[in-house]
């Protein structure tokens, strides 16, 4: 069966290519997840074929949200109970928050002079301008995460993700990022057919060789950083922020850079 309530305690069937344990404290999750709470799924068959030893493998992280998919679904909804909340101050919020995903500015003027890096960042700086509470603003953060779990099945991959899936084959083990208790990562899991082909963590691990890949710079990717691991971000809103190691507004633009740091750490092209 498929994967529908990823973060309980339990042994699950995946798509149709192996077992995947779900536990918090199982031996087994990344990153030392056993020590502090963090989970992870790890498949027991893998339809991959090997060509490297698999503990010598680098890793590609990516981001579920933003990254796999372009998360435009879960900041409409944001957008949409922020407006319900706000009255008749509400239209500034669906009107901003389109401009913004459209690259559409004649729309709305914007309450910022430097472009937020993500849709939920620039709809919550919207909805401050509009006047809503932070504790309206997180509430309505929760309700979007519970909208896009339910309407997940409509849900397309990222352009250019088949392509970096397929670059990884044999030669990179894939891990993806999520919120714990987001209620949203398991159905988009499902939805994009990544249950059975990637890992999932809490936050990439340190200690092998890593490409980490997030839409904003986060501490995520400063951790990255600073552990001498490689990151990519998808600045799609061309915020500009941080100095990556590759940097393209779509995940096709940085596949380019994926390739060759895949050949330089293992020693030339497989």
């Amino acid at each position: 069966m498929r994967v529908s309530r990823p973060f309980q305690r339990e042994v699950v069937h995946i798509g149709v290519a192996g077992v995947g344990v779900l536990d918090r404290t199982h031996p087994s999750t990344v990153d030392g997840a056993a020590e502090d709470g963090r989970w992870g799924i790890r498949t027991g068959q893998s339809r991959r074929p090997i060509l490297a030893d698999v503990d010598e493998r680098p890793l590609v992280v990516l981001t579920l949200h933003g990254v796999a998919h372009s998360d435009d679904l879960g900041v409409q909804a944001f957008a949409r109970h922020l407006a319900t909340a706000a009255g008749t101050g509400g239209q500034p919020i669906i009107a901003g928050m389109r401009a913004f995903l459209e690259h559409r500015p004649q729309l709305a003027a914007p309450p910022w002079s430097t472009p937020p890096p993500t849709g939920y960042a620039a709809v919550e700086a919207l909805a401050a301008a509009a006047g809503c509470t932070p504790e309206v603003i997180a509430h309505a953060r929760g309700a979007s995460r519970a909208d896009l779990a339910g309407s997940a099945w409509i849900l397309d991959p990222a352009d250019g993700l088949p392509d970096l899936l397929e670059l990884a084959v044999g030669r990179a083990d894939v891990m993806v990022v999520a919120e714990p208790d987001d209620p949203a990562t398991g159905p988009v899991l499902d939805a994009l057919d990544l249950a059975d082909r990637v890992t999932l963590t809490a936050a990439p691990p340190a200690g092998r060789p890593a490409l980490v890949i997030d839409a904003a710079w986060t501490p995520n990717l400063a951790a990255a950083r600073a552990a001498g691991q490689a990151t990519a971000l998808l600045d799609r809103f061309g915020t500009g922020d941080a100095r990556p190691d590759l940097r393209a507004a779509d995940l096709p633009g940085l596949l380019p850079g994926i390739t060759a740091w895949l050949d330089r750490t293992l020693g030339g092209p497989a």
